[in-house]
């Protein structure tokens, strides 16, 4: 039952219209994508090896992998875990410029995986895959750029360049990621300022009534003297607080870092590095 302090929390959250998902994740977690220069395989083997490497972490939600010797070795013979790729020219009806030809135009290579094969790949690393169905994060996102401070909502146009780029990072981990209708967040009196310190059964009710099951906060500062970024991020799990941050990087670099680190904590591979 929610308790009266959060009811018209609840009344704002229940009423709001259209607060979609960051991005729809229902996809198969062993299908990645690269972009490649031309389709030859000069380029589809590198492109390979990314994309392998990309699903150890999606499938297993451990992002150390894209670091570990073991995992590097198995990406030189990526091929033989692969059951399909198909390739989408992202200059699709554009003339051609020049000599540009089919060699240096870019496209997408997606790559499915054999599913089998990758477990037991992770299970040779003492890696095991992050099953389905995997919790909706909400993610509470203080944002202070120059002109001004907010917090990312999901019914408003301001911050959607921010969502998109979310969406972007949910896709790449398998993980779906949702944000409050900016009623709830009004009516939390939710900011900068009090984010870090707010009630985390507030959180929890606002963000399982947005459709979501786990609340994320984080800031995202805007530093003048580095030009670029700096993110810190905060997520409760199995009754233990982690907190992980980037600097000097750009908000999708940011987002990526939040999304990585949440899959991470989730999925119980520990405290994001």
């Amino acid at each position: 039952m929610i308790s009266r302090q959060y009811r018209s929390i609840a009344f704002w959250a229940f009423f709001a219209t259209g607060v979609p998902a960051a991005a729809d994740v229902d996809q198969d977690v062993y299908q990645t994508k690269t972009i490649v220069t031309g389709e030859r395989g000069e380029t589809r083997n590198p492109g390979l090896i990314i994309c392998f490497m990309d699903a150890l972490v999606k499938v297993s939600g451990d992002r150390r992998l894209l670091t570990d010797p073991c995992a590097a070795a198995l990406a030189k013979d990526a091929g033989r875990f692969v059951t399909q790729c198909r390739y989408h020219d992202r200059m699709a009806g554009k003339p051609l410029k020049d000599e540009q030809g089919t060699r240096d135009r870019l496209y997408d290579l997606t790559v499915d995986f054999d599913h089998a094969r990758l477990d037991a790949a992770l299970r040779s690393m003492g890696r095991n895959p992050w099953p389905a169905p995997r919790p909706k994060i909400v993610v509470f996102l203080a944002v202070k750029n120059t002109a001004r401070t907010y917090v990312l909502a999901g019914d408003n146009e301001l911050g959607s360049l921010q969502r998109e780029s979310f969406g972007d990072a949910a896709a790449k981990y398998g993980i779906p990621v949702l944000f409050a209708p900016g009623s709830a967040l009004q009516e939390a009196d939710l900011r900068l300022e009090s984010l870090v310190s707010a009630n985390k059964g507030k959180l929890q009710v606002i963000a399982e009534l947005s459709g979501g099951d786990v609340p994320m906060t984080g800031s995202l500062i805007w530093s003048r003297e580095a030009l670029d970024w700096i993110a810190e991020w905060n997520l409760s799990h199995d009754g233990h607080d982690y907190r992980w941050q980037i600097s000097g990087v750009n908000f999708d670099a940011a987002f990526r870092e939040a999304v990585s680190g949440a899959a991470q904590i989730l999925s119980g591979n520990g405290q994001p590095l």
